[in-house]
């Protein structure tokens, strides 16, 4: 098609000579600009049907940018491959209403599609066939079909764009698995030179809102389908900086924080999806792991640095199917993180860690043992279990189950049993419950959204709950559509506020106002301006400003993150705190006392729908504090010295090296 591949006159003379179009890849990198330049006519297509037995794609034509398709429809027949898979891709991802951009010289054509190209050459007025895909047109622009659209236009106005790129490794670009960057191109600037382009890592810019108010930026981090289960947060390639992992029914998606967009990071052979996802270090190399929970049962993928994981899934007891929620758990306090999987037909199982103390990697065999039947969970005979959520007040992590009315399960360190007369009264196979110490006395409340309703249950000690919904503001009117919900400190004033995630409305944002009373705020931040549809939400510091924000999972759109705006007052000063990894999945107290201030708090490890404990964020007034970190029989101390600016903080660190956090480069 275009010069890089063959000449003009080489590419016609093969044609005119053969019925079957001529197959190879585009072997040399160009840019997006030289694409843009050599084509004689560029159209936006959108898919008007698509017959997969008949491997038909049937686009109608929604506009020509350049030049002019003299058909209102187009139709591709989508049977010609190069390498394994590429007809599948593009049939995949053909869905009435998607967008594509199609590129064509002589006949010829490459079309955009979202993470992919393919390209097609003409057949008849509106026929096309495939011929092959052409993953090497990454390195031109890797994203969506219709963000290509924008770059298009600046381009041919003969301005600068700078386009998300894929690195240039043909074999990672087969798999679409290598990593996004940002490039500068023009008309200007046509040669392909990445090192003199580069513009950063990551694929989405963080565009600002104008005239924003609790919120200054928004981004977008891609679809992840429609049934989003879970949003957490953790640091899994040491760096610094907050990442994250998006979680639906038919897809798992890691993005990499880069410090001014997110990169996505594949797991290795790994393309369904999750009901839950956990963090943990079960080996004990200061890495935090994931741990999932599948339709084929728990998987476990083990962080090998750097943003890689590795499939460990057989370290695990050959599981059961059908795992609807999964956590990481020290259930006998030996300072491993155990494994609890709850499952739809098959119970409640426990996994204990048998890793030895010096083992940095598992050996080939499962390091993980079956103890359930130990533990009393067979007994139980509980099933349904919609999801857990992980209780550590005393050191030994209780569960709360979704199933029945809520059933919490008390872990004595040799066994689990059944809490009677807790004073919960929920519907737990509807009910994303949190885990939230509300009101700073140091015990475990339950928080749960429940058809269109939010109830609150204060911890009166002893695993007894009372509901003090009634008796909490705003939460106590009901939020038609609510779906999940996230706790933390927007305001920055020490105390715990809630988003709630909800579907055909504006999510909500509730704000405590102290004594266990809330106060609806959510037009004072401008969240009524949008319908997002969330199904699950997390709040966490990911631009390192001092001011938490907002990652919402959304159904049938763009998953987004909100950068709260760092512009708000704020009657105390933020600390992140970076705690080791070898504590995620542990039953971790956090004891912070100084200045006035006393509190402890425990590092949940799971929640309905997030894993709120993996990051540790402190609003305190500028002071000098002292600080415990206990887990099982060991326990860290330290000094923390608060000022008037934000500041992030490694537990390993020195006091002195407490640094005011870099702002996000916007």
């Amino acid at each position: 098609m275009f010069k890089y591949q063959r000449s003009l006159l080489a590419a016609a003379l093969l044609l005119a000579t053969t019925a079957a179009p001529v197959r190879a890849y585009i072997e040399a990198p160009m840019t997006l600009a030289d694409v843009i330049n050599q084509s004689q006519m560029i159209t936006i297509l959108r898919v008007t049907r698509v017959e997969k037995a008949k491997s038909l794609i049937v686009y109608e034509k929604v506009e020509d940018v350049k030049g002019k398709m003299t058909t209102p429809t187009v139709r591709h027949v989508i049977t010609g491959q190069l390498k394994e898979g590429e007809t599948k891709t593009v049939l995949d991802w053909a869905e009435p209403g998607k967008i594509a951009i199609f590129f064509m010289k002589d006949g010829q054509c490459e079309t955009c599609i979202d993470l992919y190209w393919y390209q097609i050459y003409k057949n008849g007025d509106d026929l096309y066939g495939m011929s092959h895909g052409e993953p090497f047109l990454l390195r031109s622009y890797a994203g969506k079909a219709e963000r290509l659209l924008p770059y298009v236009r600046t381009i041919m106005d003969n301005k600068e764009a700078i386009v998300p790129a894929m690195e240039d490794n043909k074999d990672l670009l087969h798999k679409r698995a290598g990593r996004i960057m940002r490039l500068k191109t023009s008309l200007k600037n046509i040669s392909y030179d990445p090192k003199r382009d580069f513009a950063g890592w990551g694929a989405e810019d963080i565009r600002r809102i104008q005239g924003g108010t609790g919120f200054s930026h928004i981004g977008a981090l891609g679809k992840v389908d429609a049934d989003a289960r879970a949003v957490s947060s953790v640091d899994f390639d040491g760096d610094g900086k907050p990442d994250l992992c998006v979680v639906s029914t038919s897809v798992v998606k890691l993005y990499q924080n880069q410090g001014d967009a997110f990169g996505e990071v594949a797991l290795p052979g790994y393309r369904g999806g999750a009901r839950s996802a956990s963090w943990g270090d079960y080996n004990g190399d200061g890495q935090p792991d994931l741990l999932l929970a599948t339709a084929m049962g728990a998987k476990l993928f083990t962080n090998m640095g750097g943003g890689i994981f590795r499939d460990d899934t057989a370290y695990l007891p050959r599981d059961v199917a059908g795992a609807t929620a999964a956590a990481f758990l020290d259930a006998d306090g030996d300072g491993k993180p155990d494994v609890m999987v709850a499952t739809a037909f098959n119970g409640l199982r426990l996994y204990l860690n048998k890793r030895p103390a010096d083992l940095k990697q598992p050996a080939k065999d499962a390091i993980f043992d079956d103890v359930s039947a130990r533990w009393g969970l067979e007994e139980l005979r509980l099933d349904r279990i919609e999801s857990l959520a992980v209780m550590n007040g005393d050191g030994k992590p209780d569960v709360l189950l979704g199933v029945g009315s809520g059933v919490l399960l008390i872990n004595n360190g040799a066994s689990f049993f059944v809490r009677p007369d807790t004073g919960l009264k929920l519907d737990g196979s509807k009910a994303v419950l949190n885990v939230i110490d509300f009101n700073a006395d140091g015990l475990p409340d339950v928080f749960a959204v429940e058809s269109g309703k939010l109830k609150l249950f204060r911890n009166d000690g002893t695993a007894k709950f009372t509901d003090v919904t009634a008796q909490s503001g705003d939460l106590a009117k009901p939020i038609p559509g609510a779906t999940s919900a996230a706790w933390g400190d927007f305001n920055n004033d020490g105390l715990p506020d809630v988003m709630i995630g909800v579907l055909r409305g504006s999510n909500r944002y509730l704000q405590n106002v102290g004594n266990g009373v809330f106060k609806d705020m959510t037009a004072e931040v401008g969240l009524t301006g949008k319908v997002t549809n969330t199904q699950a939400l997390a709040l966490v510091d990911l631009n390192n400003d001092g001011k938490i924000d907002l990652v919402l999972a959304n159904e049938g759109q763009d998953s987004l993150v909100l950068l709260g705006n760092k512009e708000l007052p704020a009657k105390a000063t933020a600390v992140n705190l970076d705690l080791p990894a070898e504590m995620f999945g542990t039953n971790a107290l956090l004891k912070v006392s100084g200045n006035g201030v006393n509190f402890s708090r425990s590092l949940v490890m799971a929640d309905s729908r997030g894993q709120p404990g993996v990051n540790q964020r402190l609003v305190l007034p500028p002071g000098k504090y002292q600080m415990e970190l206990k887990d099982g029989n060991k326990t860290q101390a330290r000094e923390l010295i608060v000022t008037d600016a934000p500041a992030r903080v490694r537990w390993n660190a020195k006091p002195e090296a407490t640094t005011p956090m870099p702002p996000m480069k916007k």
